[in-house]
C-alpha cells in the first residue's frame, strides 16, 4: 500500500480562483482533480507534471474515517487577483488500495463520501465561512 502523505495524519488543500465560500466550488475542483488521476496505474496526469493535485484528491477518495477539520483563507494579491484556499486536516491519512471506488460514479461526491461533504459543510458553517 502506498500512503498518500507521510505521517499518520492526512492533509488536503484545494484552491479556487475566486473568493467563493461555497462548498460546491471545492467539489468542482475535486472533479477537476479526478480527471487528472488514473486509477489503474495510480498516476497523475497534471499539467505541471507533479502529483500534488492527485495527492489532495486521493486524501478525500481514500479517507480512512475519523475526524476532519477544514479551514479556509481568502488570498488577495493587488491589484485584483483573489483566490481561496481550503485546507482539510484528516485524523487518518489515506491509503492507496488499488480499488476504483468511483467506478460506478460519474460525479464527485459518490454516495459513500457524502458524509465527507457533510463534514466539510459543517466545519465551514461553524467557522462562518460558507454561503448558503
Amino acid at each position: 500500500m502506498d500512503s498518500v502523505d507521510g505521517g499518520e495524519k492526512g492533509v488536503a488543500v484545494i484552491y479556487v480562483a475566486t473568493d467563493s465560500t461555497s462548498v460546491d466550488e471545492y467539489i468542482n475542483q475535486l472533479n477537476l482533480m479526478k480527471q487528472m488521476y488514473q486509477y489503474e496505474t495510480n498516476k497523475c496526469n497534471s499539467p505541471d507534471g507533479t502529483d500534488t493535485a492527485c495527492k489532495n484528491y486521493k486524501q478525500f477518495v481514500w479517507w480512512q474515517g475519523g475526524k476532519i477539520g477544514c479551514s479556509k483563507a481568502i488570498c488577495r494579491a493587488p491589484p485584483s487577483t483573489t483566490s481561496t484556499m481550503m485546507i482539510c486536516y484528516f485524523e487518518k491519512k489515506s491509503v492507496f488500495y488499488g480499488i476504483n471506488w468511483f467506478e460506478e460514479e460519474e460525479e464527485f461526491p459518490p454516495t459513500f463520501l457524502r458524509a465527507v461533504r457533510t463534514r466539510l459543510d459543517l466545519s465551514l458553517q461553524q467557522n462562518g465561512w460558507i454561503d448558503r
